[in-house]
C-alpha cells in the first residue's frame, strides 16, 4: 500500500476506479435480477450473462482508439460523463416496460457503456506507466487488482440485498450507477493536471517511435493495421511475452470452465452442498474471490521470487487436483482449500504480467498490445465452457472431468517443458530480477 499513501495520481486512478466499480458492481447484479423478472426471462438471463464478453473481445479496438487519442486525461473524464448520460436513459427505461425491444435497447447502451469504461481503462495504462516507477508497478498493478476485485464482491452482495429493500426500483440502481460515474468524472477533472508531465512524457515518446519507424520506412502509414502489427511484433520478438500469452490462453480456457462446471455438478452432487445448493456456490465464489485479494496484496510474500512458469505449472496443476476430488473424494473442504490456493496464484499473475506490460511495451501500442491481450484470453473462456458443459450434458459428468483434469495436466506439463531454462531464470517479473535491474 505504500504506492497508493505516497502517490497522489497513482492514488486518484485507484480512487476513480473504485467509484466506478461500486456503480458498476451494484448495477450488474440488479440488471440480472431485472431480466429474470421479464416474460422472457430466459433468453433475457442468458444474453445478460454473456454481454460482458462483447466489450471484451473489442478491447483490442478500444486500445487502438486510446493510443490514438492525444489529450488522454481529458478523453478519461468525458467518457465518465458520456456514461452518466447513458445511465440517465437507461434509469428512464428501466421496470417501465417488460417489451423485448426495449429490453434490448437497454442492453445496448450498456454495452456501449461499458466499452467506454474498457476505452477510459486504456487511456490511464500510458498514464500510470509515467507516474509510476517501474520497479514499484508491481506493487501498484496488484493493489489496483485486489481493491477492484473487494470493491466488486462487496457491491454485488450489497446490490442482491438493496433491491429487495428497496422494493425492485431498478431505476435507482441506474440513477446511481450514472452518479458515481458523474463523481469519478468530476474527481478526475479536478485532478487533470496531476497528469500533464505525464502525457507530456507519452507524447514524446509516441512521436520519437513515429519518427523512427518513419527514418526505416518513408512509406509507412499509421493505422489500426500498423497498430495490431506492432503489438504482434511484441509478442514475436518478446519469448517471455510470447509464452505467456500462448500459456495464459490455455489457463483461462481451462480455469474459466470450472466454475460453470462445478455448478453444474454441485447440482447433481449434495454430497458437496454447505447447507443447500445456494449457499454452496456462494461459498466457492467468496473462498476464490478472498484467494484472488490475498495473492494480490502479498506481494513480497515467499513466492515474490517464484518464476511465472513455476505460478502458471502450479496453477494448472492444482486444478487436476479439483478434478480428481470431484470424481472421487466429493471433499467440500479439500475443494476450498483448493480453490483458494489456485486464486491465490493467479492473485499473483495477473498484475505481475500486467506490471511486464506497462514496462516494456512503448507508448505508441501500449494500449492496443493490453487489448491484443485482453481479447485472445477472452477468447478462451467461452471455448472453454462451452467444450466442458456440452461434454457434462451430451456424455456425462464424469467424462467431462476425466477429460477436463487430463487437459489440465497435459498443459502443466508442457507450460514446464516449454518455460524451463531462460525464460525461468530471466523472468522479468521476479522481486530478484527487479532488484538487479533498478
Amino acid at each position: 500500500m505504500h504506492e497508493y499513501k505516497t502517490n497522489r495520481a497513482f492514488r486518484t486512478l485507484v480512487n476513480v476506479g473504485i467509484i466506478d466499480q461500486i456503480g458498476s458492481g451494484l448495477y450488474s447484479i440488479v440488471f440480472l435480477i431485472y431480466a429474470a423478472t421479464l416474460p422472457f426471462k430466459t433468453l433475457a438471463v442468458s444474453i445478460a450473462s454473456i454481454a460482458w464478453v462483447i466489450p471484451a473481445l473489442a478491447n483490442i479496438f478500444t486500445g487502438y482508439l486510446a493510443d490514438r487519442t492525444f489529450n488522454k486525461r481529458h478523453a478519461m473524464w468525458f467518457s465518465y460523463f458520456v456514461q452518466t448520460i447513458l445511465f440517465l436513459i437507461i434509469a428512464s427505461l428501466i421496470g417501465r416496460s417488460t417489451k423485448e425491444g426495449i429490453f434490448f435497447f437497454i442492453m445496448a447502451l450498456d454495452i456501449i457503456a461499458r466499452l467506454l469504461g474498457d476505452y477510459g481503462n486504456s487511456l490511464s495504462t500510458p498514464l500510470m506507466k509515467h507516474i509510476v516507477a517501474p520497479e514499484h508497478m508491481n506493487e501498484a498493478t496488484s493493489i489496483g487488482t485486489a481493491i477492484g476485485s473487494l470493491v466488486q464482491i462487496v457491491a454485488s452482495a450489497l446490490g442482491a440485498t438493496l433491491i429487495v429493500a428497496l422494493h425492485h426500483q431498478y431505476d435507482l440502481f441506474a440513477l446511481l450507477d450514472a452518479l458515481t460515474f458523474l463523481v469519478a468524472g468530476v474527481i478526475f477533472f479536478i485532478a487533470r493536471h496531476q497528469y500533464d508531465q505525464a502525457e507530456s512524457e507519452v507524447h514524446k515518446s509516441v512521436l520519437t517511435a513515429k519518427a523512427s519507424r518513419l527514418a526505416e520506412n518513408s512509406e509507412a502509414k499509421e493505422g489500426f493495421g500498423t497498430s495490431f502489427k506492432l503489438a504482434m511484433q511484441e509478442f514475436t520478438q518478446n519469448s517471455f511475452l510470447l509464452f505467456m500469452i500462448v500459456a495464459g490462453l490455455a489457463v483461462n480456457l481451462l480455469g474459466t470452465a470450472i466454475d460453470p462446471l462445478s455448478n453444474l455438478i454441485f447440482l447433481h452432487m449434495s454430497s458437496f452442498w454447505f447447507i443447500n445448493y445456494g449457499y454452496t456456490i456462494a461459498l466457492l465464489d467468496i473462498v476464490f474471490s478472498v484467494g484472488s485479494i490475498a495473492g494480490a496484496v502479498f506481494v513480497n510474500d515467499m513466492l515474490k521470487n517464484t518464476s511465472m512458469v513455476t505460478l502458471l505449472a502450479a496453477s494448472m496443476g492444482l486444478l487436476v487436483l479439483v478434478a480428481i476430488d470431484m470424481l472421487t473424494l466429493h471433499n467440500l473442504w479439500i475443494l476450498l482449500v483448493l480453490f483458494f490456493s489456485t486464486a491465490y496464484l493467479l492473485g499473483k499473475i495477473n498484475p505481475r504480467f500486467n506490471a511486464v506490460i506497462i514496462n516494456t511495451v512503448p507508448d505508441d501500442h501500449l494500449a492496443a498490445t493490453g487489448g491484443v491481450i485482453s481479447t485472445v484470453m477472452m477468447i478462451g473462456a467461452p471455448v472453454g465452457q462451452f467444450v466442458f458443459l456440452t461434454l457434462a450434458n451430451v456424455i456425462s459428468i464424469p467424462v467431462s472431468l476425466i477429460i477436463y483434469g487430463i487437459s489440465s495436466l497435459v498443459v502443466t506439463i508442457l507450460i514446464l517443458v516449454r518455460g524451463a531454462g531462460r525464460l525461468t531464470k530471466n523472468d522479468p517479473t521476479t522481486a530478484r530480477y527487479n532488484e538487479a535491474h533498478v
